[in-house]
């Protein structure tokens, strides 16, 4: 993926696992950076059920660590631009050996805890 100003791509930049993209937000190009990870697929209707689900699937958040913690964003995309559709009634592997809630329609990360 690549952003491009007038007839010039300019590429996002990955150092590690972190993508630093660049988002048009109005006539302004902001930068930043997201950190990939692999979380489950599925939306649970237990901790216990979420625990047990795959890491397999690749997800970006904005927070500091490896892995999203409470308040952080998930979203769908590396530049940013779609959080995860979330459920806060459902319970999602967080990667790491951790479970918790999305947001609905928010992709913000509550109620995180470690697989038992």
């Amino acid at each position: 993926m690549s952003i491009k100003i007038g007839s010039t791509d300019i590429p996002d930049i990955k150092l590690g696992s972190t993508q630093i993209s660049a988002v048009y937000q109005g006539s302004n190009l902001i930068w930043g950076g997201l950190t990939s990870f692999l979380m489950g697929s599925g939306a649970w209707t237990t901790p216990t059920q979420a625990c047990a689900d795959a890491e397999d699937t690749q997800m970006w958040h904005d927070g500091v660590g490896a892995y999203p913690v409470n308040g952080d964003i998930i979203y769908t995309n590396a530049g940013g631009l779609t959080t995860h559709p979330g459920n806060a009634i459902k319970y999602y592997q967080l990667g790491g050996g951790s479970q918790g809630n999305i947001g609905l329609g928010t992709g913000v990360v509550a109620n995180k805890f470690a697989c038992p």
